[in-house]
């Protein structure tokens, strides 16, 4: 029922062997994916495939190191955008955030199925995320559960 998955990087064949793990494993209802560094766009394709074709994930944590960048953005919005049966959905993001992430941030939002959402800031809460975050709260007025932890400061940018 529950995978933990770390890894420091990200390689084609961890990809390919997550996306196997998740299609061919019907009793998979948690997932939680810790990798500390960026991977590959094709990488980050696999990895979003795979948690959008999952269909019986109900809990899916990530932890997304100091390289959170459009790799991550496109897997984040591909997997916990779509149309899926996910319930909660746990963030902790390391470092900043581009206007391409942020905007995968907001469709996170967008995901009726959920009904708990975390979001855990390793570093400091920008202007830019703050709003990200606001504009996602004002459309998910299904989320029965919203909690934000910011371990930094409060900052412009």
């Amino acid at each position: 029922e529950n995978l933990d998955f770390s890894a420091s990087e990200m390689t084609k064949a961890l990809a390919d062997a997550l996306f196997e793990g998740l299609s061919s494993n019907p009793s998979l209802t948690h997932l939680s994916i810790n990798v500390s560094h960026s991977m590959a766009s094709d990488q980050a394709y696999i990895i979003g495939k795979a948690l959008a074709a999952s269909k019986n994930l109900r809990t899916v944590a990530m932890v997304i190191g100091n390289d959170w960048d459009e790799t991550w953005a496109s897997a984040l919005e591909q997997g916990l955008t779509a149309e899926t049966q996910l319930r909660g959905v746990i963030l902790t993001i390391c470092g900043t955030m581009s206007q391409t992430t942020l905007q995968a941030l907001i469709h996170l939002f967008k995901n009726k199925s959920l009904v708990s959402l975390s979001i855990f800031l390793a570093g400091d809460m920008h202007d830019s995320v703050a709003s990200a975050i606001n504009e996602g709260l004002t459309t998910a007025d299904y989320l029965e559960s919203f909690q934000l932890v910011i371990f930094g400061n409060l900052s412009d940018g």
